[in-house]
């Protein structure tokens, strides 16, 4: 009967940690979804920059040769 109890418990702690292992899947899941979003936001901030300064070079050439 002890025997049972044992692997009952140890069962029991089992179970505990694999949810507290779920539980540290799910945080880092969620961090790295955080982390992608970031990089997409960064990503785009840096096209706009890329963008805004080519237009900046188009104007100034085009000023450049109308003057």
């Amino acid at each position: 009967m002890k025997a049972i109890q044992d692997k009952m418990s140890l069962l029991i702690k089992l179970s505990n940690l694999s949810q507290c292992e779920i539980n540290v899947l799910k945080v880092g899941s969620i961090i790295s979804i955080i982390n992608k979003i970031i990089i997409s936001i960064s990503s785009a901030v840096i096209l706009i920059n890329y963008i805004n300064f080519f237009i900046k070079f188009l104007l100034i050439r085009i000023f450049k040769s109308v003057n």
